[in-house]
């Protein structure tokens, strides 16, 4: 483990050097630049990819159940709407916040919307900011996509966030495989499971004790 974690302080040391010497070879404005450009070049990218979509509003609905205190099916859904050039994804109906650990912040939900959609619909694309300028996530404050304090969220990226993510991947491949683009249709991907697995090892430690270590 030691090992991993002084890999990644050398990669994020040399990465430093590299990027120094970049700007240090072209300048700080011409960096600047050059950011800017590749974020509207992302972007341009996305919209004409969105524009093989057919326009339209669609709504999927999951459930989150038991909050691990409750067995009860919490709602979880979504209204994806297709304008042009522009994806909306709508969760502001999902469920009201729970006093369980399924809940999710609004940045989570973010990222459980936009990873199927790098994966399925712009798998050839750069990804940077530019990325999401043409995807707009809207959640209400309060609801189960939008934990607010006191609220534990300490399980719901698998639980929760897996819903948001199968929501998703319904919606986009049912679009996809409408697409007049072979490229968008070859790319469908049907929902997945949403589980979770986990592998446990044991071990004795230094003094010789048999004590559980998940990895």
């Amino acid at each position: 483990m030691l090992n991993d974690i002084r890999c990644f302080m050398a990669a994020c040391h040399r990465c430093d050097e590299r990027l120094r010497a970049m700007i240090d070879r072209y300048g700080p404005d011409t960096f600047r630049c050059y950011i800017e450009a590749a974020k509207d070049l992302a972007e341009q990218a996305v919209r004409r990819r969105i524009v093989d979509l057919p326009n339209g509003t669609y709504t999927a609905e999951e459930f989150a159940e038991h909050n691990g205190h409750t067995d009860a099916l919490y709602p979880v859904r979504c209204t994806l709407t297709v304008s042009d050039d522009a994806l909306r994804f709508d969760l502001t109906e999902s469920a009201p916040q729970t006093d369980g650990f399924i809940n999710v912040s609004a940045a989570t939900t973010l990222g459980a919307v936009v990873s199927p959609l790098l994966i399925t619909l712009l798998p050839d694309l750069p990804i940077n900011q530019g990325t999401l300028r043409p995807i707009e996530v809207v959640t209400a404050p309060g609801t189960i996509c939008d934990a607010r304090m006191p609220a534990p969220m300490g399980a719901g990226h698998i639980e929760t966030g897996f819903r948001i993510g199968k929501l998703v991947t319904r919606l986009l491949a049912d679009l996809q495989a409408a697409s007049d683009n072979a490229f968008v249709r070859d790319h469908v991907m049907a929902p997945w499971q949403d589980s979770w697995s986990a592998s446990f090892f044991y071990a004795p430690d230094e003094e010789g004790r048999l004590c559980p270590s998940p990895t």
